[in-house]
C-alpha cells in the first residue's frame, strides 16, 4: 500500500472525530472573534459611498465599512468588483492593504471570488516579505506593526481556504494550512524572543512543540497532491523561514531536537522543490 495513501487516510480519520468544519457563516474579523453575515451587513449599510469614491477612502479608518458598503450597493459582478479592489490594494503600504485585505474575507462568496482573483500570492507576499526597514526590525513598533500585518494576512488565507467545499481537495488544504499556522505562529514566537533563548531548556521545550508538525508536513510533502497544496498556500516560504530564524536563535547547536526539525525541514524543501512541485 502506498505509505502516504496510508498517512492521508489516517489524518482524514482522525479529522473528521476532532475537528468541527466552520460553517458558511463564521469568518474571522481579526479581533479574536467570529462574526455572521448579519452582522457584518449592518455594518456594510452604515457607510453609503460609492465605487468611484472607494479608492480616496482605501487608506482611511472606514476602509473595511465602506467596502461592504459597496458590495450591498453595486449590480455589477461580484469577481468583477474584487479583482478591481485587489489592483488597488496592490499599490497600497502593507498595514493598509492586510486590513483591506480582512474585511473583504468576510464571507463564503467573497473568499471564492478572491480567491479566483489570484488573491493568494498577494498574501503569501504579506506573511513572508521582509520587513521593508532592516534597520527598524528589532524594534518594539516595528516588530509589532510586522506582527499584526502577518496575523491579518494568515486571518484571509485561513478564510479563503475554510470557505473551500468539504471536499477531499477541501480537507487536504485545510490539513496542510494548520500544519503551516503552527509553523509561522512558532516563527513569529522566536522573533518576539529575538536573541532572548539562552535556555536550552526553554528552546527545546518549544521545539518539542513543533516537532510533529514539521514532521507531519516532511511526511505529507511526499504526495504530489498535497506538494501542490503546499506550495499554495506559501509552504515553500515558511519552512525556508522556519530553518532560517531557528538558526538566527538557536546557532550552530548539538541539540537534537533543533536538528531534527531541520533534517525534516530540508526534507520537506527537497521534495517541494522536485520536478514539477
Amino acid at each position: 500500500m502506498d505509505p502516504t495513501l496510508h498517512i492521508e487516510q489516517e489524518m482524514d480519520e482522525r479529522e473528521s472525530q476532532h475537528v468541527d468544519w466552520p460553517s458558511e457563516q463564521m469568518f474571522w474579523t481579526g479581533d479574536g472573534e467570529t462574526s455572521d453575515n448579519s452582522t457584518l451587513d449592518r455594518i456594510a449599510h452604515q457607510n453609503s459611498a460609492s465605487i468611484m469614491s472607494f479608492q480616496s477612502t482605501l487608506s482611511s479608518s472606514s476602509a473595511s465599512a465602506s467596502f461592504h458598503s459597496q458590495l450591498s450597493e453595486q449590480s455589477e459582478s461580484k469577481e468583477e468588483l474584487i479583482s478591481s479592489l485587489l489592483s488597488k490594494v496592490r499599490s497600497h503600504n502593507k498595514v493598509e492593504a492586510s486590513k483591506i485585505l480582512l474585511a473583504m474575507s468576510n464571507s463564503v462568496e467573497n473568499c471564492i471570488a478572491m480567491r479566483q482573483c489570484g488573491c493568494l500570492p498577494l498574501l503569501i507576499q504579506l506573511l513572508h516579505s521582509p520587513d521593508e526597514n532592516s534597520n527598524t526590525y528589532h524594534m518594539v513598533h516595528a516588530k509589532r506593526v510586522n506582527f499584526e500585518i502577518r496575523e491579518r494576512a494568515s486571518q484571509v488565507l485561513h478564510n479563503i481556504v475554510f470557505s473551500q467545499p468539504d471536499d477531499k481537495k477541501g480537507r487536504r488544504e485545510a490539513r496542510v494550512l494548520r500544519l503551516l499556522e503552527q509553523i509561522r505562529d512558532y516563527c513569529d514566537m522566536l522573533r518576539s524572543l529575538d536573541a532572548d533563548i539562552d535556555d536550552n531548556r526553554n528552546a527545546r521545550c518549544v521545539d518539542q512543540h513543533l516537532g510533529p508538525s514539521v514532521a507531519a508536513l516532511m511526511k505529507l510533502s511526499f504526495d504530489e497532491e498535497h506538494r501542490y497544496a503546499m506550495c499554495q498556500l506559501g509552504g515553500l516560504q515558511a519552512i525556508a523561514e522556519l530553518l532560517q530564524i531557528d538558526h538566527e536563535v538557536h546557532g550552530c547547536t548539538n541539540d537534537q531536537y533543533c536538528i531534527t526539525i531541520r533534517r525534516y525541514s530540508g526534507m520537506a524543501l527537497t521534495n517541494l522543490t522536485f520536478g514539477d512541485g
